[in-house]
């Protein structure tokens, strides 16, 4: 048995799906299933039954399933330990985060890190998705969470306000005055377990929904657009006028984060020392 077709089997088990697998490994879906299959044949057994929905275990995938965690974990283990030690300036940090910090507060000044650490690569994974940092699915992570976890170390960034806005264009030619006949535009998909997109929902209710998107920076440009009122984040409601303020109730804290192992590695050391001066004074604004 190739021991390395067992992350592949971790993958679909946890995705569900081979295309969920395939974009958690960053391989094509064709790889996916090829190890798949070639673990199957190398244990002579089916792990998972074919459904029209995805993927689900069998008996002896779930007789598998938490051997081949406890062996993941221990490679991970190893991998950060070695990892904590490098003292270099050199080699890839990845970065995981919400989508508005990323391209709204990170990517702008990707130029400035690259002049201050050239030989450190700086990869950015944008997704709304909860990354583990024990599997070294990321080094760092800059995550929007009331409850970071207890198993992480770091430091809280601030506390992220929200509020309502609308463009001059908008409200030039409908003067808010309450929802009825007003035109919204929500939040979708990710968006919706959050605080302030279920408080808005219930706001705005009343309201004449004209866009729903699952991004924040989707929402802003559909606003900057006079398409309605819209909740954003007050760090990215630059150029829009506020109608209203959002409860503290919906607000969340912005934290730092890494694993304890990898706090002393060089390269994720200076990408923490970087973040944290950038991050935060937006951060910051971005709860007044």
């Amino acid at each position: 048995m190739d021991w390395d077709d067992l992350r592949f089997f971790l993958a679909v088990a946890r995705a569900g799906t081979l295309s969920g697998a395939a974009r958690s490994l960053a391989v094509n879906h064709a790889t996916v299933l090829r190890r798949l299959r070639a673990l199957e044949a190398a244990l002579d057994a089916t792990l998972f039954d074919r459904r029209p929905d995805g993927y689900g275990l069998t008996g002896a995938g779930e007789e598998i399933l938490a051997h081949a965690e406890r062996m993941e974990e221990e490679a991970s283990a190893v991998d950060r330990r070695v990892t904590g030690r490098d003292v270099r300036l050199a080699g890839e940090v990845r970065v995981t985060t919400v989508d508005s910090i990323a391209d709204g507060i990170i990517a702008p000044h990707g130029h400035d890190f690259a002049a201050q650490y050239p030989g450190i690569v700086l990869e950015l994974s944008v997704t709304d998705q909860w990354v583990s940092l024990s599997r070294r699915e990321a080094d760092i992570a800059v995550r929007p969470a009331n409850d970071p976890g207890d198993s992480m170390v770091g430091r809280r960034l601030g506390r992220l306000g929200f509020g309502l806005y609308a463009s001059d264009g908008y409200l030039a030619d409908n003067p808010f005055t309450g929802w009825p006949g007003a035109r919204v535009i929500q939040g979708d998909g990710d968006l919706t377990e959050t605080d302030a997109v279920r408080w808005f929902r219930k706001q705005s209710d009343g309201g004449s929904i004209a866009v729903r998107a699952t991004s924040y920076l989707t929402i802003r440009e559909a606003c900057r657009g006079g398409g309605g009122i819209a909740c954003l984040p007050k760090f990215l409601a630059e150029g829009l006028t506020q109608v209203a303020e959002a409860p503290d109730t919906v607000a969340v804290d912005v934290w730092l984060l890494t694993h304890p192992e990898l706090r002393k590695n060089a390269r994720i050391r200076a990408v923490l020392d970087w973040l944290g001066p950038l991050v935060k004074p937006a951060i910051e604004a971005g709860s007044r």
